[in-house]
């Protein structure tokens, strides 16, 4: 029994030693005659998925939304996989379109779920041609009305792209 544990916890240290190697593998790509180093991570690893994601978090924003509600909201994103680093967006530019969207939704007494999809529709709509699959998940503090936290998660992706994990 001792040696089965043994092997499995090698395995799994190799895994890990793996997935920590290929995330320290960096490639070199030229642009318009510049060096431009290619930060993503290569999949080396026969059998593991890639997942390269990166996101923001917009913690206790107030908003006058079914009344006053304190909400957090979570955006992750995968860029296309066409896309060249140097055409990244700054992730600044995406938090402050998701403040805008948030200040100026028209209908204060929508369900939490229709306003979660429509933030997450007018940044997939914004960016579309960088952006491969978006996952925003809108968190609502409780209030003495309702006391306890409530979810909406929202996800986008183009046809055939993989979903982010949760």
């Amino acid at each position: 029994m001792r040696s089965k544990r043994r092997a499995i916890l090698v395995g799994l240290f190799v895994a890990v030693l793996g997935a920590c190697t290929a995330v320290g593998l960096w490639s070199q790509q030229k642009t318009a005659g510049a060096h431009v180093q290619d930060m993503r991570p290569q999949n080396n690893i026969p059998g593991y998925h890639k997942e390269d994601c990166y996101g923001f978090e917009v913690e206790k924003l107030s908003v006058d939304h079914q009344g006053k509600n304190v909400i957090r909201i979570t955006v992750l994103y995968r860029y296309a996989s066409w896309l060249k680093t140097v055409d990244y967006m700054d992730v600044t530019q995406l938090r402050n379109d998701v403040l805008k969207t948030v200040r100026t939704y028209p209908n204060k007494t929508d369900y939490w779920e229709v306003y979660a999809a429509h933030i997450a529709d007018s940044l997939v709509k914004r960016y579309s041609g960088r952006i491969d699959t978006l996952r925003l998940k809108l968190e609502i503090a409780p209030t003495p009305d309702l006391p306890f936290a409530r979810t909406s998660l929202v996800i986008r992706s183009r046809p055939g792209a993989t979903p982010i994990i949760p």
